[in-house]
């Protein structure tokens, strides 16, 4: 059986009360709304299908989830194809609509390529001091504080330090490093210094000059 309340494009409010004091369901005509208020709960016991749905200031429509803070100001996860997924943050004054993740624990990032595009700068700040270059699980080099010096370090033993760039369209080595030879330094071209220090000796401009085209011989 159907109860009808009024006729179609001219309806009325109609409520339903409980045993609890300003706790009711009611039927706005005038908004074609249906709203709980006071106390009145809703339980929904099997599934059920809503094209949007909006609690408090969040609001579900299909594959979006938008979360207002204040006027113009959001948090929005849209889900695509494939799973792709976005979160993005949008303040309507301009302001910094930061997006800030903190873990009490680890946080791991998993993905085939992982981008990091900043409009401004990237800061990586780490209180450990400490900065570690993996691959498979095995550490290869770690950038460090040491007493607010710098250092850059080659992890496995053994290994060299390559400084490499592109020359003329081809990738030259410019510098190796030779952790097995003390860090013995191997240039790929010409060095230009304004000094020379061998051993203890500092040698200048003229003594190498004098040498310049020299048979020298040691017994």
């Amino acid at each position: 059986a159907t109860v009808t309340v009024g006729v179609n494009d001219t309806g009325y409010d109609v409520k339903f009360f409980g045993a609890t004091s300003g706790a009711f369901l009611l039927w706005d005509e005038s908004a074609d709304d249906l709203i709980l208020s006071g106390a009145a709960g809703l339980t929904v016991a099997g599934a059920t299908d809503l094209a949007s749905l909006t609690v408090d200031d969040v609001a579900v429509n299909g594959k979006v989830i938008t979360m207002t803070g204040s006027s113009g100001d959001t948090f929005t996860t849209t889900v695509a194809a494939n799973g792709a997924t976005s979160l993005v943050t949008v303040d309507a004054a301009a302001a910094a609509a930061n997006l800030q993740i903190t873990a009490d624990g680890t946080v791991d990032i998993d993905g085939t390529t992982i981008t990091l595009d900043s409009a401004s700068d990237i800061v990586l700040d780490s209180d450990g001091g400490n900065v570690y270059i993996a691959d498979g699980g095995t550490n290869i080099g770690n950038l460090s504080n040491a007493s607010s010096d710098f250092s850059i370090q080659s992890a496995v033993n053994d290994k060299d330090i390559l400084f490499k760039g592109v020359d003329g369209g081809s990738t030259i080595t410019a510098l190796t490093l030779n952790m097995s030879d003390e860090g013995a330094a191997t240039f790929n071209s010409t060095v230009t210094a304004t000094g020379l220090v061998i051993g203890s000796a500092a040698v200048t401009e003229a003594q190498l000059e004098i040498l310049d085209g020299a048979t020298v011989t040691t017994t």
